[in-house]
């Protein structure tokens, strides 16, 4: 069963009823400030975590979450009534995975689907191609190093600023002469000077070799 812990300074179960939060292998547990939610997390076994954005120090929690060696990997929602406002970029450049609505959307359990799992990653040195179609738009394939890999995403070290929200153009091989794999992302968080964390939104070639190449090792 899958333990989601949810921080909030309000019960959320007249929102997130008849979500994927409410199946039956979905364990709630709920605190109402950073404090609880740090204690909780450290004590371990959580598959997703969830904060609400009005909670006090969100950022700062975050942040720590992110700098912790037994935690920086779990995934972390933030949850919010409000349009987009600027401010949320500071909650993803923190380390949040996501922002979503309340009340939920049509796609909310989609999106929280793809987070309760965290995702195989493997820690990787491999030169990619890359370009960018949005605001930093320079135009031109530019050469950076990817970090580590997901079947959902890419950490890649780049001298090139990217920006948030940016659509990227990835390319890149598993060994020097092995399949080539493309695929469209977006930048959805800094991770350090010069390093972004993008989420694949469309695999257009080589899906299998890279859950082939995932699955080669056990996790760094």
């Amino acid at each position: 069963m899958a333990v989601v812990l949810i921080c909030s300074n309000r019960s959320l179960d007249g929102d997130l009823k008849g979500t994927l939060l409410f199946r039956s292998d979905v364990q709630r547990e709920q605190v109402r400030s950073t404090t609880e939610a740090q204690a909780r997390l450290s004590a371990g076994g959580i598959a997703l975590f969830c904060i609400h954005r009005e909670v006090r120090g969100v950022e700062v929690l975050i942040k720590a979450l992110r700098r912790s060696a037994a935690l920086k990997r779990m995934s972390i929602v933030v949850f919010s009534e409000d349009d987009f406002d600027p401010s949320e970029v500071e909650v993803l450049e923190a380390g949040a995975n996501a922002i979503l609505r309340l009340p939920p959307a049509d796609d909310f359990d989609q999106r929280l689907g793809q987070l309760i799992e965290v995702p195989t990653r493997k820690d990787v040195r491999l030169p990619v191609r890359l370009q960018v179609t949005a605001s930093s738009g320079f135009g031109a394939t530019v050469p950076v190093l990817a970090q580590n890999l997901s079947r959902t995403g890419i950490l890649i070290e780049s001298n090139h600023e990217l920006n948030m929200g940016d659509e990227v153009s990835i390319a890149l091989r598993f060994q020097e002469s092995g399949a080539l794999f493309t695929a469209t992302a977006h930048i959805t968080r800094t991770a350090g000077p010069n390093r972004y964390g993008a989420r694949f939104k469309t695999i257009t070639k080589g899906e299998e070799a890279l859950k082939d190449f995932l699955a080669a090792t056990s996790l760094a």
